[in-house]
């Protein structure tokens, strides 16, 4: 079994999300003082708000490897080969707190792809 994970950058559409059992990391979404998981506690509409309303640009963040650590515990228990697919780390820290996760399973199939 393969069992995919990507990151909230990737846009993919819920309905594809929900028929290939992708996994999606959410992104760290910052405006000001408040902080956001991208997709879990602000979805689009409220993110368009938001920054309608916002006198500053957000400020977004890699999510943390504690994140990839719970979806990658739980797939390796299961036995799965886990491919993580996120922007290149030329433009963000994904593949790094992906990476450091990975470090905890050494004994799972953990590809984490670094599209630079």
């Amino acid at each position: 079994m393969i069992k995919i994970v990507t990151d909230t950058t990737a846009g993919l559409p819920a309905d594809l999300v929900k028929r290939y059992d992708i996994t999606v990391i959410p992104q760290i979404v910052s405006f000001g003082e408040e902080t956001y998981y991208e997709g879990v506690e602000l979805d689009n509409l409220a993110f368009m708000s938001k920054l309608k309303a916002s006198r500053e640009l957000p400020k977004t963040a890699a999510p943390p490897p504690e994140l990839f650590y719970q979806e990658f515990k739980r797939f390796a228990s299961l036995g799965a080969s886990i491919l993580c697919i996120h922007p290149s780390s030329e433009v963000s820290g994904t593949v790094r707190s992906a990476s450091v996760a990975a470090m905890d399973f050494p004994d799972a199939d953990i590809r984490v792809i670094d599209n630079d």
